[in-house]
């Protein structure tokens, strides 16, 4: 309690310099503290962890492809368990005596073919311990992609499905919308290109349906999946892929169907699972009296200890997430930063010039972007190499066209195969808006400097030249993406022009045409970035992130109150609550679960992708 005393005693100092109203805020804080004092004190202190356990892994919210983050209040609301987490939970717990298993919860919530594959090899690991796993589902599809989420059960050693449930094992169908006809019905005129047929962003707003390149290549993503998935049925249920492809095409099923087919092994309640968890085998044995406790994975995590830093390698991890763009593109307190070109660059500057990295991976999460931005990093990567840093590219769930930009260079490429990938292409242009001004009765009007000062204004259409230099830079972005490409991969100008064209192709397919070196998670991104390091077998790797989410969140709050705040004795203040907050860590989790389910409100209906 002494703890959240000191705490309380910062923010009233920090405080005092904004002002009469900032003190009520704080006094109303420091009455709730008063009040609810035995809960603060029950919240902060961390149980210590049963000699007998299995832990549990919820998938409600698929993944998070960043770092854990800092450990500020509320920090973490709505985020998904972090990959790397799991990934060190999963790795300790194998070795750790205590635990004797593992139980995932599944069937609800996102989660991607990649993310499937990626939980789906960790938890083979870790049961290549001896450890059991076992997985249980209220229902696969009804409020989830039913199809993913049991392919990821298919790896464990049995599946409990809640009898008033179903299987929704349907397969996958990628759908998009074409505006061709309501634009054209107001008036709206589409001044876009691309580079080149299968590229496909024009054709939504310029064709009524989808074109056969398009559909073609979407066909071949669709069959990759599909055959992925048959293919771990088949492994994880002891049956022939072609009998697994049957099932498939039969579903779907009501829970006793399922049992009937051999797709689960037992239907009950979670009660019912908690009741006969065993602490060292199958759940058909009886409930016995030394029956493991059940601990979350992050309350495992949470009193993990942390890799030490003496006599180890460092390898650089950063995290290429969502759309690119120059700038920072920063996010704020209680969100993760953007992919800004400058934040990504001097992230992979500073780990070059650090003594103890001795390799790079780059996590890329990224349908694309800028291309100006797209090609700053990807001339920081080569600077990085340059300087005798190797680079290797860990790709998720997609890394696509900008995202594929970045990687192509790196030393080695890994992707899973449900991974989104290639889209080596370019499109871009806008919409002409007059026609829907003379509908409407708006005239826009102004005055102008330049003869293409209008350029982009989409009150005025491109006239002949502007038509002609946005086709050049069509061609001229198109032949420099293909070309950093064929130059980094090694491709012939045949196999190029195979492997581009705006095609996206599955983890599984880009091994075969080229764009990727193998098949594998961040697990494997970390094995070969010590093969190409040349790291020794025999030291731990500690990955270290970059940039540091601690100094980034205690950057943004400085910027944030700069000029609001001109008391250095203030702002000292304010940076030794910004750095206690790492050590309040177990009390902002119980403060999170205060205000946030993760299984709530989780029905899932994507236009892109629907069982």
């Amino acid at each position: 309690m002494r703890l959240i005393v000191f705490l309380l005693k910062c923010l009233v100092g920090f405080l005092a310099s904004v002002g009469v109203l900032a003190l009520l805020l704080v006094g109303g804080l420091a009455y709730l503290f008063t009040q609810f004092q035995g809960h603060f004190e029950d919240w902060t202190s961390q149980e210590e962890l049963p000699s007998q356990m299995v832990l549990m892994l919820d998938t409600a919210g698929g993944m998070t492809y960043g770092p854990s983050g800092p450990n500020l209040l509320l920090s973490g609301l709505g985020r998904s368990p972090s990959l790397i987490d799991v990934m060190d939970s999963l790795e300790a717990a194998a070795d750790d005596p205590a635990v004797k298993g593992l139980v995932v919860r599944l069937g609800y919530g996102e989660l991607s073919a990649a993310e499937s594959q990626e939980l789906r090899s960790l938890v083979s690991d870790f049961q290549e311990s001896g450890k059991f796993a076992i997985g249980f589902a209220e229902s696969f599809g009804e409020a989830g992609n039913g199809t993913l989420h049991y392919s990821l059960a298919t790896g464990l050693d049995e599946i409990w499905l809640q009898p008033s449930g179903s299987l929704d094992l349907l397969g996958f169908q990628l759908e998009t919308p074409f505006f061709a006809q309501l634009l054209d019905d107001w008036d709206i005129r589409v001044r876009f290109d691309q580079r080149e047929e299968y590229k496909g962003l024009a054709d939504a707003m310029v064709r009524e349906d989808m074109s056969p390149a398009v559909r073609s290549n979407l066909q071949d993503l669709l069959d990759s999946w599909f055959s992925q998935v048959a293919a771990a049925i088949a492994e994880g249920r002891g049956i022939s892929e072609g009998r697994a492809r049957q099932l498939m095409n039969q579903g779907p099923y009501s829970a006793r169907d399922a049992l009937e087919a051999g797709l689960v092994d037992h239907l009950g309640y979670w009660d019912e699972l908690l009741e006969r968890l065993p602490s060292n085998g199958s759940t058909s044995e009886a409930a016995n009296e030394h029956a493991s406790d059940l601990v979350p994975l992050a309350d495992y995590h949470s009193q993990l200890e942390s890799t030490p830093k003496d006599d180890s390698s460092s390898i650089a991890l950063i995290y290429v997430n969502g759309s690119i763009s120059l700038g920072k593109a920063e996010g704020g307190a209680l969100s993760a930063a953007g992919t800004g070109a400058d934040r990504i660059s001097d992230a992979i500057a500073n780990a070059a010039a650090s003594e103890e990295v001795k390799a790079i991976i780059l996590r890329v999460e990224s349908p694309g972007g800028s291309y100006v931005a797209s090609d700053t990093i990807w001339r920081e990567v080569i600077k990085a190499q340059q300087n005798g840093l190797p680079v290797i590219v860990s790709m998720a769930s997609v890394a696509a066209s900008g995202g594929y930009f970045i990687a192509a260079p790196a030393d080695r490429i890994l992707a899973l195969p449900g991974s989104i990938t290639g889209s080596i292409g370019v499109a871009g242009g806008k919409l002409v808006l007059s026609g829907l001004w003379d509908r409407l009765g708006v005239n826009w009007d102004g005055a102008q400097a330049g003869r293409n000062a209008d350029i982009w204004s989409m009150n005025s259409d491109f006239d002949e030249e502007q038509w002609q230099w946005f086709q050049d830079s069509l061609d001229r972005v198109y032949d420099d993406f293909t070309g950093k490409v064929a130059q980094a991969r090694g491709l012939t100008e045949d196999e190029i022009e195979a492997a581009a064209g705006g095609r996206i192709w599955s983890g599984a397919d880009a091994l075969r045409v080229g764009l990727v070196d193998e098949l594998g998670g961040l697990r494997q991104a970390i094995e070969a970035a010590s093969e190409v390091a040349d790291l020794p077998s025999d030291k731990p790797i500690r990955l270290t992130p970059y940039p540091d989410p601690d100094k980034e969140l205690q950057d943004w709050v400085r910027r944030s109150l700069s000029g609001g705040i001109e008391s250095p004795e203030a702002l000292a203040r304010l940076e030794r609550i910004l750095i206690l907050g790492e050590r309040l860590a177990p009390f902002m989790e119980r403060i999170e679960q205060l205000f946030h389910d993760p299984r709530s409100g989780l029905l899932q209906d994507s236009t892109l992708t629907r069982q």
